[in-house]
């Protein structure tokens, strides 16, 4: 199980075809979007993220991006 608070770094495992689960809306000012799947690509990810090197298709990153706005806002 993979988790993250940040809504870039989410849309990035959504553009990079990471699979979405769901969303834990508990803390309203903190959601936490939860993907399955394996750990490791998600720390290289993560991690290529955090360094700047890593390289993500702009229109599933913006679609992805999209995705994750409609679902932190909808009940």
């Amino acid at each position: 199980m993979i988790r993250t608070k940040d809504i870039y770094l989410a849309a990035i495992y959504i553009a990079l075809g990471v699979t979405y689960c769901r969303a834990d809306k508990a803390d309203v000012r903190h959601q936490e979007f939860i993907f399955s799947g394996e750990t490791e690509e998600a720390d290289r990810i993560r991690s290529e993220y955090i360094n700047g090197t890593l390289m993500v298709n702009a229109v599933k990153f913006k679609e992805a991006i999209q995705r994750m706005k409609s679902e932190i806002y909808s009940n």
